[in-house]
């Protein structure tokens, strides 16, 4: 078998895989075999590629069926029943339909034998076959085409005779997906209607007018507070007097020169560039640093002590 396999590739055959390569043994482009004259033949496929049986072979597409007998290849005869359907999908790979009649040249055929066999192959050129399914009598195959319509495939009965022996096959294309069944009518009527009538209505009438137990409490027995007894402070008693002299900070050579003069607080600071002279602040509290001159009440500045005033 090893000879009859390498000899398919040598006529443009690839190989017969079944869920991995190889793996369909159906025909010789599957496993070989150390076996001579093995009595086996190509599978459904690799017969429409070598374009073997054309005079016996039917396309079915969409809408289309056929139901009749399916021979297989050993009993072949020109213009007779046919021994290979294609089953013609839109687009991508087609399926390939026949019977693997185990007897006379193919009684050696390693598995679905006596079955009805479908395969998967692009059409053309080098290109594996799939094994999809081996079906007996009352076997049924199903796949949906690309362009969503069904294809179905049934084996009706098997003869397995070797002169007439065939499947009775019927093949059909184009029908509408499967669809759910109905859902079932509900099992139980609606219930009845009430058997009783509405109440009557309510014998006993709204009861009287509220009736008041205890009359309103009087007002507030206590009076508002009286006004505060402390009168506001009385205005100061002197106009602060406004000082036209340098205020803290500003330099003291704008209102009078250096030392003490020409500042309110009558401090001016001493040395230094007499063009850059501020007027101090008074610190009226002693600093606790005699250092230092921080926290002074009345100024807020920090740096020398110079001689009770605060320089910044």
């Amino acid at each position: 078998s090893a000879q009859l396999h390498e000899i398919g590739h040598n006529l443009g055959l690839a190989h017969s895989n079944e869920a991995g390569t190889y793996k369909d043994q159906t025909g010789f482009m599957g496993y070989s075999y150390s076996r001579d004259d093995q009595n086996m033949c190509f599978n459904n496929a690799k017969n429409w590629q070598l374009g073997w049986f054309d005079d016996a072979a039917i396309t079915i597409g969409s809408p289309g069926s056929y139901t009749g007998p399916l021979k297989g290849q050993i009993n072949y005869v020109g213009g007779g029943d046919p021994v290979i359907i294609k089953i013609d999908n839109p687009s991508g790979a087609d399926y390939y339909v026949g019977f693997n009649h185990d007897a006379k040249h193919n009684s050696d055929t390693n598995e679905g034998q006596n079955q009805v066999t479908i395969q998967e192959y692009t059409g053309s050129g080098y290109s594996a076959s799939e094994l999809l399914a081996k079906l007996s009598a009352g076997g049924t195959w199903e796949k949906l085409l690309s362009d969503g319509k069904l294809a179905k495939v049934t084996v009706n009965s098997i003869n397995t005779d070797p002169e007439n022996g065939a499947a009775q096959v019927t093949v059909t294309v184009g029908s509408a997906g499967p669809t759910p069944p109905p859902t079932p009518a509900p099992t139980k009527v609606p219930t009845k209607t009430p058997t009783k009538a509405p109440t009557k209505t309510p014998t006993i009438a709204p009861t009287g007018a509220p009736t008041v137990t205890k009359t309103p409490t009087d007002s507030p027995t206590t009076s508002p507070t009286e006004m505060p007894t402390v009168s506001p402070t009385p205005a100061p008693s002197k106009m602060p007097v406004p000082c036209s002299l340098g205020q803290v900070g500003d330099i003291c050579n704008n209102f009078g020169g250096g030392g003490n003069g020409g500042c309110c607080s009558g401090q001016c600071q001493n040395g230094g560039n007499p063009n850059q002279r501020k007027c101090l602040g008074v610190c009226t509290t002693t600093p606790s640093n005699q250092n230092t001159c921080n926290l002074c009440t009345n100024c807020n500045w920090t740096g020398k002590k110079n001689n009770g005033s605060c320089s910044c």
